[in-house]
């Protein structure tokens, strides 16, 4: 060990920056129901926050599914290995594809019943809602795989922050007008 030289302070950069982007992420997440709670009753707020508990579970398994091939797109890059990485580029891409739509599809057809049991029937009175935000499932998807898969490999984590800030920024204006 005497002989190991460590160089840490070269990963501070790198790790700050994907720190904010998982920041201004949570904030994109977590802005919704403060706006919802100023604008409008407790009641709407509940409905909303359950809702994006069911989407999260969904969300939760595209994170990890992303956590999990993060290395070999990492791999791939280090080693100048462009056409394995296309490959599981496009490989990632279907696989979000297929897997994101046909659970979109059921959360359409039975949004209601699904939130009935794991809610509850005292929540399925404001079901359009509901409907409006499950698209949020293929836009984060891809943009999880977009961020993470795509921008870290290549040493971009400075342009990792940007995307969710924009995006928090657009949903705050948006979320005022529509609220």
């Amino acid at each position: 060990l005497k002989n190991v030289k460590l160089s840490i302070k070269r990963h501070f950069k790198p790790i700050f920056y994907i720190f904010m982007m998982l920041i201004s992420v949570s904030l994109y997440y977590n802005i919704n129901p403060i706006i919802i709670g100023f604008l409008s009753t407790n009641e709407n707020v509940g409905y909303f926050s359950t809702y994006m508990r069911i989407l999260s579970i969904i969300l939760g398994l595209i994170s990890a599914y992303t956590a999990v091939i993060f290395p070999r797109f990492t791999y791939h890059v280090e080693n100048n290995n462009e056409e394995e990485y296309n490959k599981l580029s496009k490989k990632a891409f279907n696989f979000i594809n297929y897997m994101i739509f046909p659970i979109m599809m059921l959360l359409l057809a039975f949004g209601k019943e699904i939130i009935g049991i794991f809610a509850g029937n005292d929540f399925t009175g404001e079901i359009s809602a509901f409907y409006i935000i499950v698209p949020v499932i293929y836009f984060s998807s891809i943009s999880t795989l977009l961020g993470v898969q795509i921008l870290l490999p290549y040493k971009q984590e400075k342009r990792t922050i940007w995307p969710p800030i924009f995006g928090a920024v657009t949903n705050l204006a948006i979320s005022i007008l529509f609220i």
